[in-house]
């Protein structure tokens, strides 16, 4: 796998957790507070601040390797190799698929606004094959 591949890979996550937020974002501002019993609107919120913090912390750490593997300097001791990328990103799609099945229970839930429902993806994304 290449590093474009990669970067293909985290911007298409990505996009995906973000439309997931969005959507469910507008679920809670646009139903009524009575609509939503607390532990559903708990339930929502809880899982629109953990997908936050892995598009925040985690992802944002992997494109910042992304753009210094691309950049040979002398400031990245030892350099970042492909296999370093490949193994972090396996370590951050176990987290990307985690919100994946939060969001599918959130949706299949009796959370008001199902109008709203949003398409998840039916796969889970297989772990990046190890090159030794």
């Amino acid at each position: 796998m290449e590093t474009s591949e990669l970067r293909n890979l985290y911007e298409c996550e990505r996009n995906r957790l973000n439309t997931l937020c969005d959507k469910w974002q507008k679920v809670l501002d646009k139903t009524p507070t009575k609509s939503i019993n607390d532990e559903n609107r708990g339930k929502i919120m809880a899982v629109l601040g953990q997908t936050r913090l892995l598009l925040n912390k985690k992802m944002k750490q992997f494109e910042g390797l992304l753009s210094d593997s691309n950049t040979d300097s002398e400031f990245t001791h030892p350099p970042i190799t492909l296999q370093d990328l490949e193994g972090f990103w396996e370590l951050v799609m176990i987290q990307v698929n985690e919100m994946y099945i939060k969001f599918k229970s959130l949706e299949e839930g009796n959370v008001p606004g199902e109008g709203n429902r949003v398409h998840t993806p039916k796969y889970r994304a297989s772990p990046m094959p190890r090159y030794r």
